[in-house]
């Protein structure tokens, strides 16, 4: 018998309940997500099933918990695409055959492929019909939020309340992003001073000015550990939100967003910027002394900005009342210009300090 129900599915009294996912991993909205926050045993399970490639379009994954039977029901391959009839008809065909093998009385079904899904339901609700009027289970079948009760469905008298778990709203991540999270992944601590960092030689190792690290006003932009990008500290942020809005790991999150972005000029950025990425969180990650790689990048700052420094002009440019920044010791400053010369990050000439030029450039 089907009955048509609206509400709440996860509050549903089946003994068992369809939840919709992908093949990817990732129940990250819709009603996937609310079953990953009700019933993260089954979230871990569905990964794996996913990894090991046991599901797929037309295959079925069942887990209990909390005495409720779960059926991920692939309702698309790739998260971002939309579904199709054949899937959810492959799919059903599926679950009318382990039907009988749940030992179950009940089931709550969702209108599959629907919503994210991109699929109609007026195509949707006849294939259900067909599959699954002849089990010998009650079948709930919880319509989309917009539709009233249709004929052939009786109306269930055992509604459940429409209050449905909300993720926090997660930004859209630009492919700035791509190249932050990139960054991160290589970077051991990966802090917020260390990320400043290691931006600013990534700018410094593929001689473009990716992120930018302004002068406000004349004034030297330098906040207490180092030249500073808003940018990159508002794109952290978005990160963050990201991560916690689907709980997913920085390198899914990278994942989902390449996919999302993925095009020639995105990818011909990332290939780029790739090898001064991989140079600039290795610079940083050799730097042990956060107050040295302090001062290595204000230094090196100063004689981007204001080309050759001797050693003494570098000195007083820290001692300035313009510099926004600590002032360090002049041994310590020293102590950083060694390092950046040591390093081939600049070079000595008779009239100071500068970047190298040509064949002189610091190989990776």
């Amino acid at each position: 018998m089907i009955e048509s129900a609206t509400g709440n599915i996860l509050e549903s009294e089946a003994d068992c309940i369809v939840n919709t996912v992908n093949c990817e991993g990732y129940m990250g909205k819709g009603l996937a997500y609310q079953f990953k926050l009700k019933y993260p045993e089954n979230n871990k399970e569905y990964i794996k099933a996913c990894q090991n490639g046991s599901l797929r379009i037309g295959t079925l994954h069942c887990h209990s918990e909390n005495g409720k039977m779960i059926v991920n029901f692939p309702t698309k391959d790739n998260w971002r695409e939309d579904s199709k009839p054949e899937y959810i008809e492959k799919g059903l065909a599926a679950l009318a055959r382990l039907i009988p093998e749940l030992n179950i009385s009940s089931i709550a079904v969702p209108p599959l492929g629907c919503g994210n899904g991109g699929l109609n339901w007026a195509d949707v609700k006849p294939l259900i019909e067909k599959y699954l009027s002849e089990t010998d289970v009650h079948v709930y079948v919880y319509e989309p939020a917009q539709n009233k009760p249709q004929a052939g469905f009786q109306e269930s008298q055992n509604e459940s309340k429409d209050h449905i778990l909300q993720p926090a709203a997660a930004p859209k991540l630009s492919a700035a992003a791509l190249i932050v999270m990139k960054i991160k992944e290589k970077l051991n601590p990966s802090g917020n001073f260390r990320l400043q960092a290691a931006a600013f030689f990534v700018n410094v190792f593929s001689q473009q000015n990716e992120f930018t690290f302004v002068l406000n006003e004349h004034e030297l932009v330098l906040n207490e550990q180092g030249p500073y990008s808003n940018s990159i500290n508002k794109i952290e942020q978005d990160i963050e939100t990201f991560l916690k809005a689907y709980d997913v790991s920085l390198h899914e999150a990278y994942k989902m967003t390449y996919r999302t972005l993925v095009s020639k000029s995105v990818e011909s950025k990332l290939n780029t910027l790739s090898s001064a990425i991989e140079e600039a969180a290795n610079y940083v990650n050799a730097v042990h002394d956060d107050r040295l790689l302090e001062n290595i990048t204000k230094i090196l700052y100063l004689i981007r900005e204001k080309g050759t420094l001797s050693e003494d002009e570098i000195v007083f440019e820290f001692k300035s009342p313009a510099a926004k920044t600590k002032n360090g010791s002049g041994e310590e400053i020293r102590d950083g210009i060694n390092y950046l010369s040591q390093t081939k990050i600049i070079q000595k000439n008779l009239i100071g300090y500068s970047l190298p030029t040509g064949s002189q450039k610091r190989k990776a």
